[in-house]
């Protein structure tokens, strides 16, 4: 993942990162631990939080509009960890939520938009 261009796929090896803002909190020798735990590796959880947050917050500004965030709009993701997990929680979405979401389907809007455009192709198919 180098923050500038979409990669198919969901999830990324903390190698396959190469967007600078991401490295610099990958690398920082304070957010290394000495000794290896079973969720986070050698990272912290504040650090590998904000990892995955700040590569979801730029992937996910990719996949809808094409444009990296600029670094300035990722520094509420450098913030101290305390600031920081309201950072969070206001970015990610609690999960019962996404599920409603997906089960009311498109939206209204969306509809009309696609028989709009399932008129338009028609007409021009028996043109």
């Amino acid at each position: 993942f180098d923050g500038v261009h979409v990669r198919t796929g969901g999830t990324f090896q903390l190698c396959d990162i190469t967007d600078p803002l991401t490295r610099k909190v990958i690398d920082a020798p304070e957010n290394r631990l000495q000794t290896c735990n079973e969720k986070d590796g050698y990272l912290t959880n504040a650090a590998s939080s904000r990892i995955k947050a700040l590569v979801k917050f730029k992937h996910q500004r990719l996949c809808d509009t094409g444009n990296a965030p600029e670094d300035e709009e990722c520094t509420d993701f450098l913030l101290p960890d305390e600031e920081f997990l309201g950072v969070v929680r206001k970015y990610s979405t609690d999960r019962r939520q996404r599920k409603r979401s997906k089960a009311k389907g498109p939206d209204i809007e969306e509809e009309k938009v696609a028989r709009r455009l399932e008129r338009l192709v028609s007409r021009m198919e028996t043109d």
